[in-house]
This record gives C-alpha cells, sequence and structure tokens, in this order.
C-alpha cells in the first residue's frame, strides 16, 4: 500500500506538489481554492492561495476561480491580522507563473 501511495503522490507531483497538500494543512478554503502556509516562508505568515483545479497562471482561471482566489486572499489576510498582530501598514499579494513542478 506505502508504494502504491508513493507511486501516486509522484504522479501528483508530475501535474502539480499542490494536490499533495493535505486538506489538514489548509487554513482557509473554498469551493475553488484553498490557501496554506509555506512550508519554506520568506517571512512569518507567508501563505499560498491556489485553485484546486489545476491552472498554468492567474489567465488561465476563470472568472470564478479568480474571484474565489480573491475572497482567501481576504480571509487570510484577516487571519494574519489576527495572528501576527502586524506592524507594518502593507501587504504583498503576488501573481507567479511557474511550472507545476518548480516547487
Amino acid at each position: 500500500m506505502l508504494a502504491r501511495r508513493t507511486a501516486r503522490s509522484r504522479i501528483l507531483a508530475a501535474v502539480s506538489v499542490f494536490l499533495e497538500i493535505p486538506e489538514a494543512s489548509w487554513v482557509a478554503a473554498n469551493e475553488l481554492a484553498f490557501a496554506f502556509r509555506d512550508r519554506y516562508p520568506v517571512s512569518g505568515g507567508h501563505t499560498l492561495v491556489v485553485t484546486r483545479r489545476v491552472v498554468p497562471d492567474w489567465f488561465s482561471a476563470s472568472k470564478e476561480e479568480r474571484v474565489a482566489l480573491l475572497d482567501l486572499v481576504d480571509e487570510v489576510k484577516r487571519q494574519l491580522d489576527r495572528e501576527l498582530q502586524p506592524r507594518r501598514a502593507g501587504w504583498l499579494v503576488e501573481v507567479r507563473r511557474r511550472r507545476a513542478t518548480d516547487r
């Protein structure tokens, strides 16, 4: 069974590493997207928000998926405000296009 899971994990990773993120690691989710903390954060609270459907970039996401992503950005920002009580006034929201296997 372990070998089977490992093979499945490798197949999923070849499509997108985000498919391997267990729901228990999600900090927020909706019907079309989910958010999770980065395992190797650049700074405290570094969170990734991704669509449930594998898409190569922002422009390939449907309008509904883009709205769902932004809804989660708002939700995660509220969570981080409560958790970290940041002193800085700014936040960085970044859209990147990467190959699914880059990370």
